[in-house]
């Protein structure tokens, strides 16, 4: 306020001083008339200032305390959950926190996707689905089952998961929803009377093969006790690790790329031989049979597989190498 009234005295005096030069105020009389104008002018601009002043510093101030509202429940949605979960206001991003951007692989793209449409981020099949939900929260209803809804991931696969919305507060006037999703597997588990009547896990224990399941980004979440016989390695110490680091370094490229391929939807299975290191250092070779948890192309999913100890037959195959080595020396 304070700057607006010194400004107008300021052209005041300019106006003053530029009247007086064009007219060579000489006269008492004709000086104290520009006075009286300039000050006339400054008063007139200052009340006028006064009177618009409230409604600018009330909307202002409004203004002021809604940011810092919507900052603080962003934060709060941050540290209180840990599962995946954005703030959306109508359809546009107004917060995600840290497991939202971990889940799709977008870590420190908070500021691009911040303000941009939700709906770039949902699979086009889906946006219907999307837009009854968005309906529904702000009716104040919520779905007792969850909607499935496919989220596009940063390298461009989806991720199948199941959605809720719910509205932040009761105010007609505000849109505030959070978004939550939980990733989920196409494929359905077992029911209760299965599992009590077929112990399956005794089973898998006793393989000789390694059984193993890894997440989307590669890490072990599963591992069956032939892990630790055939290379001496706890099982608990694996677990949510980098399963090609176990590979001998000659093998991590291809399996990696063979791995990586699986995750992202573009192959549902593949078969690959590497040689696994022991905690000794000792090459072990193996074959590895993998496939994908989900049966859609193009959606980032887990993997499920075995191993295969296949040393002996590398040894029978260098024998039989070397004798035909041996034999066609003797034959030259």
């Amino acid at each position: 306020m304070a700057i607006f009234i010194f400004s107008t005295l300021i052209i005041s005096i300019i106006f003053l001083l530029v009247l007086g030069s064009w007219y060579s105020i000489q006269g008492p009389f004709l000086s104290h008339v520009v006075m009286l104008v300039a000050a006339a002018v400054t008063i007139f601009s200052a009340a006028v200032l006064t009177l618009i002043q409230p409604l600018y510093t009330t909307k202002s101030s409004r203004a002021r305390r809604e940011l810092p509202q919507e900052a603080t429940w962003g934060r709060e949605v941050s540290s209180a959950l840990s599962s995946p979960a954005a703030v959306l206001d109508g359809y546009i991003v107004k917060f995600v926190n840290t497991p939202f951007l971990q889940t799709l692989g977008m870590v420190g793209m908070a500021d691009q996707i911040i303000g941009m449409p939700f709906t770039n981020l949902i699979h086009p099949a889906d946006h219907q689905d999307l837009a009854e939900l968005t309906a529904e929260a702000s009716m104040g209803k919520t779905k007792s089952d969850p909607t499935k809804i496919r989220i596009l991931c940063a390298d461009g696969t989806t991720l199948p998961s199941n959605a809720s919305l719910t509205r932040m507060r009761e105010d007609s006037q505000n849109n505030l929803m959070l978004f939550q999703f939980t990733p989920i597997s196409i494929l359905s588990p077992l029911s209760d009377d299965y599992e009590s009547q077929f112990n399956y896990h005794s089973i898998i224990d006793r393989l000789e093969e390694i059984v193993f399941q890894l997440n989307a980004e590669g890490k072990i979440t599963f591992l069956n006790p032939s892990w630790e016989k055939m290379l001496e390695y706890k099982v608990q110490d694996c677990l949510d690790k980098m399963l090609v680091d176990f590979f001998h370094p000659e093998d991590k490229p291809l399996l990696e790329a063979r791995l990586n391929s699986l995750t992202q939807g573009k192959r549902t299975n593949c078969t690959i031989e590497a040689r696994l290191l022991s905690v000794r250092g000792d090459p072990n070779w193996t074959v590895m049979r993998a496939k994908t948890t989900s049966i859609s192309i193009g959606e980032r999913t887990s993997i499920i597989g075995t191993m295969t100890d296949i040393r002996h037959n590398k040894e029978a195959e260098a024998t039989q190498l070397a004798n035909r080595r041996a034999l066609n020396s003797l034959l030259s």
